[in-house]
């Protein structure tokens, strides 16, 4: 199962599929555990960072981008060399400007 299907599974928890019936009734700390592990997932999925800029840093003719991570509220940067916020661990996007240069 891949990531992407687990957070499908872990969010028709209340769409009354058979998942859900089996989630009925359990103790309140199911639902936290369960939340937290729909926010992991979403985590390890990437997306495109906010508001993408040309950087000034350069690195052997490969240029640079940066911009906002998609997760954080403090407006936090990230750069193309980044896999992922250095702050929360939300993976980043940057396919469309690895494309390009």
């Amino acid at each position: 199962m891949t990531p992407k299907e687990a957070l499908k599974l872990l969010k028709e928890r209340d769409k009354g599929t058979s998942f859900s019936r089996l989630t009925r009734g359990l103790p309140e700390e199911y639902d936290h555990a369960i939340d937290t592990a729909i926010e992991a997932l979403e985590r390890l999925t990437p997306k495109p960072p906010r508001q993408k800029a040309v950087s000034s840093l350069s690195s052997k003719d490969k240029t640079i981008y940066k911009g906002f991570c998609p997760h954080c509220k403090d407006d936090n940067y990230v750069y193309s060399f980044h896999q992922c916020c250095n702050v929360c661990g939300q993976a980043i996007d940057w396919s469309e400007h690895n494309a390009e240069g």
